[in-house]
């Protein structure tokens, strides 16, 4: 093996060499977002003559002995960027033909793209995978036929094509120049080429979205200021962002929250450094340093957050815990702006510890009610900013209680509909325990554990298996019983669950020593009080239930008015009529919040991203009808471009907007990912 650094323009020029890409190599796959940052750092480097190199990675190959003058090279990795620049290439050249800029053209096509071989099926430099063959031939121009199906290659350079300017050609050329790369040689007789392409493909050793960042961070400084930054900064984040149990590492998760209540956006786990490059830049220390200052702060809070044990009132230590233990993460990005408010004395412990409650019966009532998870990060993503700090709890209240649809927070007619017939028992082992747990332990100084704790278990009272005296004792009670037993009127807790088993009632109320009337626990004194189990007495325990529910969840007796009339909700719970004569107050999609913008800019965002995302919906399926989906614009009344190559029809008012959002969504099974709110005019 032989690695060495080389320019891209070097590597590609060689004379008559080939480029093949194997063929258990996957399609090439390069997006919009990362040709959008290629083509950024190209024109970057092209327009600053104090760059001199930009370096783009690695490229592993092996060079194949045959009995030619030409080199062949088989790429083992690093064909993704490879193509993709071929693709810029091809770009350049194009443009340069349109501007009268032949020699130019011709130029390039001779050094990067074509070989002059007299086999036509030689002349391309770069052989890609069967299925891009031919979509690179039509990028190249050596195919003239329309691709009838999509093709990432085709998209590609129909991008990089519409977006370098006339202007820009020999900006673009002389930074693409300056690329470099690492050139790895495989030798096929001493290297073993499958070892090193499962070994360089391997998730085990990733970096982090923290490792880059920090990476981002000190590479570029001189030594005595990337120790400075390590020390005072990085190594007390870092320690703050560490499970003190599992010794696991969060800081990735903590920046992502940082990202999201920053920005009012929630960045993919995977894209964290991505959009933390994109907000920030630090040509002076004195920037990084503030952005670090307020790092190091956010993440002394996000310890307590991870770490409840570490904080000091016991009250606040407790709902930390709860709602660690139901993994409300996704409220981090909001508890971490009260927790900031609190330290610097704003609001005083008994609010903070009434918002944590009121966190826990939010979410929790939203589980009783069956509403799907995946609404509350963008819920949380903006909740401090419509809350009022001098009137902190009620305004919070207020803004919950106006979400509506999916992202509503379930009133007390909602929950007791739920608790009739709910299965508390077959849901997930941390919201059981942690909803029997409540009832036992709330509003009581001494706390008895029911999480981790062996020697007690959930016990149902009306057994899985009842022996055959609960039929004789319940008569025509027992069919009915046979469907709730697993509410939560029909559960309890005991420490004797094994010895009560399958016994009719009685028994296990009078066992001695072990049934419910010699029971410690809170939660069983009722049953202890009772005769026999049967309907009435089941309505009286899930009375008790229910108004226990009320007190540890809360709902907020406040009667609102909602000053326009119109709340945020799901557009697919819009009737598209509804729209008409509105606009848009703001709109989030995909956990971005879009502000200032009109019906056209919500179907141009909505269909540009999800046809990235999911082209195939619109090719292979009527919606492309539906959308008056075309690569000839001219047929369209107002055409709106949404990829490179294809247009839909914008001549449409709200309502048909609002219809033509709603079927992407539908068809691309994405229905709780756009909410919006709309105001008169």
């Amino acid at each position: 093996m032989e690695a060495q650094q080389n320019s891209i323009s070097r590597f590609m020029e060689q004379r008559d060499a080939r480029f093949y890409i194997p063929v258990y190599q996957r399609n090439y796959d390069w997006k919009e977002e990362q040709c959008k940052q290629l083509l950024k750092d190209i024109l970057a480097a092209g327009k600053n003559e104090k760059i001199d190199s930009h370096f783009i990675g690695s490229i592993v190959f092996i060079q194949m002995n045959l009995i030619t003058s030409s080199p062949q090279l088989t790429i083992i990795d690093g064909q993704q960027r490879l193509t993709t620049l071929t693709l810029f290439i091809a770009a350049i050249v194009k443009l340069a033909k349109e501007n009268n800029r032949s020699d130019l053209a011709n130029k390039l096509t001779d050094r990067f793209l074509i070989n002059d071989e007299s086999d036509e099926d030689e002349k391309l430099k770069l052989k890609p995978i069967k299925k891009d063959d031919l979509s690179l031939r039509f990028a190249l121009g050596l195919h003239h036929s329309e691709i009838n199906e999509y093709s990432r290659v085709i998209e590609n350079f129909n991008y990089f094509y519409s977006n370098v300017n006339a202007n820009e050609i020999d900006i673009a050329y002389r930074g693409f120049q300056k690329l470099i790369f690492i050139e790895i040689a495989l030798d096929k007789l001493k290297d073993d080429p499958q070892k090193i392409f499962q070994s360089l493909n391997s998730t085990g050793l990733d970096l982090s979205q923290a490792d880059l960042i920090r990476n981002y961070i000190l590479m570029d400084r001189e030594p005595k200021e990337q120790e400075y930054i390590y020390t005072k900064y990085w190594v007390v984040i870092e320690n703050n962002t560490t499970e003190k149990i599992s010794k696991s590492n969060r800081m990735s998760d903590f920046i992502r929250d940082f990202l999201t209540f920053k920005f009012s956006n929630i960045p993919n786990q995977n894209k964290v450094f991505e959009i933390f490059r994109e907000k920030f830049s630090f040509e002076l220390m004195e920037d990084l340093e503030l952005l670090l200052i307020e790092l190091k702060e956010y993440s002394r809070y996000y310890k307590y957050l991870i770490n409840p044990d570490l904080e000091t009132n016991e009250t606040i230590k407790l709902n930390l815990k709860l709602i660690k233990k139901l993994q409300i993460n996704v409220s981090y990005p909001f508890i971490l702006q009260v927790y900031k408010a609190y330290s610097d004395g704003l609001i005083d412990a008994s609010v903070f510890i009434k918002t944590l409650e009121i966190v826990q019966s939010f979410v929790w009532r939203r589980f009783i009610a069956g509403l799907a998870t995946n609404a509350l990060n963008k819920i949380f993503m903006d909740l401090y900013k419509s809350t009022d700090i001098n009137d902190f709890v009620n305004s919070l209240y207020i803004s919950l209680i106006k979400k509506t649809s999916t992202q509503r927070f379930p009133n007390n007619d909602e929950i007791i509909k739920e608790l009739d017939s709910k299965d508390m028992y077959n849901i997930q082992p941390k919201n059981r325990t942690y909803f029997l747990e409540r009832l036992e332990n709330y509003g009581q100084r001494i706390q008895i554990q029911i999480d981790g704790n062996d020697e007690i278990s959930i016990e149902h009272i009306f057994p899985r298996n009842p022996v055959k005296e609960w039929k004789e004792n319940l008569n025509d009670g027992y069919e009915i019983f046979l469907k709730l037993v697993h509410t939560a009127p029909n559960l309890t807790l005991s420490a004797f669950n094994s010895e009560l088993s399958n016994s009719v009632f009685c028994t296990k109320r009078d066992l001695t020593e072990k049934g419910y009337k010699d029971s410690p626990l809170r939660i069983d004194k009722l049953l202890a009080e009772f005769d026999e189990w049967n309907l009435p007495n089941y309505n009286i325990r899930k009375d008790w239930i229910t108004k226990r529910f009320f007190e540890i969840w809360k709902y907020p007796d406040i009667v609102i008015e909602d000053t326009d009339g119109f709340d945020e909700k799901n557009i697919l719970d819009f009737e598209p009529s509804e729209v008409i004569y509105k606009s848009i107050d703001y709109f989030i999609f995909f956990d971005e919040k879009y502000e200032n913008k009109n019906w056209t800019d919500l179907l141009s965002i909505t269909s540009k991203l999800m046809f990235e995302l999911e082209p195939e919906q619109f090719l292979n399926t009527d919606l492309g009808n539906k959308l008056k989906l075309t690569s000839d614009p001219l047929i369209l009344l107002r055409p709106l471009k949404i990829s490179n190559t294809y247009f839909i029809e914008s001549n449409l008012g709200s309502k048909d907007i609002v219809k033509r959002v709603q079927c992407i969504l539908e068809q691309c099974e994405k229905d709780d990912e756009l909410i919006l709110k709309i105001r008169n005019y």
